[in-house]
């Protein structure tokens, strides 16, 4: 559902901005300016959606420590995900969740030595609100969008 959607963050090194991070393509990236803490990267999906998991696709296989908010309205957010104790070492991570929002945030709250806030791709998956009941989930099935 973020594929191509707009996105910001704290910051950004010149040549990797934030719509790098969603752009489809695992060869360009999104990077913080440097290598603190507490940077972050968000996505609007456009309209209220029901987010049922999220990848991440760092620039290197290395420990990540960072928390997920979901907003509807880029306000008041709320934690879907926290992985600010991670200390698994990986490249991908994915996490299942259910939350309702517009908005997805990803702050990374701790980086090993030589590591910045960086990213290939961040995948949202779920289905988008239509209105009604309020949506409905999906499972995994082929109408997961990203």
């Amino acid at each position: 559902m973020a594929l191509n959607k707009l996105a910001f963050a704290s910051s950004q090194e010149n040549q990797n901005p934030p719509q790098n991070g969603n752009d489809g393509n695992n060869t360009t990236r999104w990077c913080a300016v440097n290598g603190g803490i507490f940077q972050w990267w968000e996505v609007d999906l456009g309209a209220m959606a029901v987010i049922t998991n999220t990848q991440v696709l760092w620039e290197q296989n290395s420990i990540y420590q960072y928390k997920i908010e979901v907003s509807p309205n880029n306000i008041n957010w709320t934690m879907a995900v926290n992985r600010t104790t991670n200390f698994a070492l990986a490249q991908t991570n994915s996490d299942n969740f259910s939350a309702t929002g517009r908005y997805v945030r990803i702050v990374v709250t701790g980086l090993q030595p030589g590591s910045w806030a960086s990213f290939f791709e961040f995948r949202v998956l779920g289905s988008i609100n239509n209105g009604g009941d309020g949506g409905s989930k999906t499972n995994g099935n082929s109408t997961n969008q990203q």
